[in-house]
């Protein structure tokens, strides 16, 4: 599933059920999703995040179809951590859907 594709059909459709339907239901029925972990082993939490742009400010948990794009959102809203040996990685916790 192209879920970049399914999210804009579903956006440009004046969000119909079909089209949510269709969306979450391919969500749902991945193996797994992954979200950003904060805290430390055994206490990991995922990452809450709040943006005036979206959900009017409201907190919300991100979760993603892959660690591609976990990775990629990280990067590019600087939440990388270094580790040890210097090196920008990010913690992730995936868990059954």
């Amino acid at each position: 599933i192209d879920f970049d594709d399914s999210a804009q059909k579903t956006s440009e459709s004046n969000n119909t059920r079909e089209d949510y339907d269709n969306l979450y239901g391919h969500v749902f029925a991945l193996p797994e999703s992954h979200f950003i972990a904060r805290g430390q082993l055994p206490d990991l939490n995922p990452y809450i995040a709040a943006n005036a742009q979206v959900a009017g400010g409201k907190y919300m948990i991100k979760a993603f179809t892959d660690t591609n794009r976990l990775t990629h959102f990280a990067r590019k809203n600087n939440l990388m951590e270094k580790n040890p040996a210097g090196i920008e990685q990010v913690s992730l916790l995936s868990m059954p859907t």
